[in-house]
């Protein structure tokens, strides 16, 4: 595979196709060992404590437990809620994943976007600047955990007084950072600063659009466009043929955010993100927990991108 390929696991009940209606961690283990046997990078796990009334597991729970269950694909936090989570403990919590998979940590990072969620939860809701900022400083002091012996820091949303976070992650300086979204002004600028990868979704013109205005965010801080890796989220569905595709289609409800085609059809349409100069793809298989559309783009996709 010439790009880096991570596949979702699904934390909440994914209804649309396949009437998952409860959580089952002996599903999600089988889903996870048999992405790694076909060869693909990482696993990716959501963040969300709720979704509507759907079953779900907490994600940063399951990334130590699949730290266990593999033994060489990525463990990817795709994408934290920072307003959900502490930040200087999620660099403690962070640290002890990288040690516990032996150095194999992607932290994925966002503002969230499901106010819902942190209501009926109890926390409170800034308005996206604000988590915007917040989210800024979490990975300031994310990194200076992971790289410094004792950190002081008087920050606007975080005071640290001789902070230790020991062990030190694996990783060397630190596990990669993922900053997922796609605004403009606040999310790719800070992208742009402090990112090791930036992840959004869309189609080839809004992923070109995002880009350009990366790359200028980059010239911005004197940083090197290539240094950050690219990163495209997609839904998607394969089945041997039109057919079968047809068949799976009147089962559930698949809107046009989900890409669907046979293995070659996939392939035509993944392309031109390549050439585009995507790095990594992350892909989330709508007929979880079955493993079909899994199996299909290992075999007859990805070796040809």
């Amino acid at each position: 595979m010439s790009v880096e390929i991570a596949v979702n696991i699904s934390t909440d009940t994914n209804p649309a196709l396949s009437g998952y209606s409860e959580v089952k961690w002996a599903d999600q283990c089988n889903f996870a060992t048999k992405i790694e046997s076909q060869g693909f990078d990482g696993i990716a796990i959501p963040d969300h404590l709720m979704i509507g009334d759907e079953h779900s597991l907490e994600c940063i729970s399951l990334s130590a437990a699949f730290a266990q269950l593999t033994d060489e694909i990525d463990i990817y936090l795709n994408t934290i809620n920072n307003n959900l989570r502490h930040g200087p403990l999620l660099a403690k919590t962070a640290s002890s994943i990288d040690n516990i998979s032996g150095g194999r940590l992607k932290l994925g990072i966002g503002a969230g976007w499901y106010e819902a969620e942190a209501n009926a939860y109890g926390y409170n809701w800034p308005d996206a600047p604000e988590r915007l900022y917040k989210m800024e400083e979490s990975i300031i002091v994310l990194k200076k955990l992971w790289t410094e012996d004792s950190v002081d820091f008087d920050g606007e949303f975080y005071n640290l007084d001789g902070a230790v976070c020991k062990p030190h992650p694996i990783q060397n300086p630190h596990p990669p950072v993922m900053i997922g979204g796609g605004g403009e002004e606040f999310t790719l600028r800070i992208a742009a600063k402090h990112a090791d990868i930036w992840n959004y979704y869309g189609d080839l013109e809004t992923i070109d659009s995002k880009m350009k205005i990366l790359s200028k965010h980059c010239d911005t801080y004197d940083r090197s466009f290539e240094d950050i890796k690219k990163s495209w989220f997609c839904r998607c569905l394969i089945g041997e043929s039109r057919e079968k595709l047809e068949e799976m289609k009147k089962n559930g409800n698949i809107d046009d955010s989900v890409i669907v085609g046979t293995p070659s059809e996939i392939l035509e349409k993944f392309k031109p993100y390549t050439q585009l100069g995507i790095d990594e793809f992350v892909l989330d298989f709508i007929d979880y927990p079955n493993k079909r559309s899994a199996e299909l783009f290992a075999r007859e996709v990805a070796p040809y991108l």
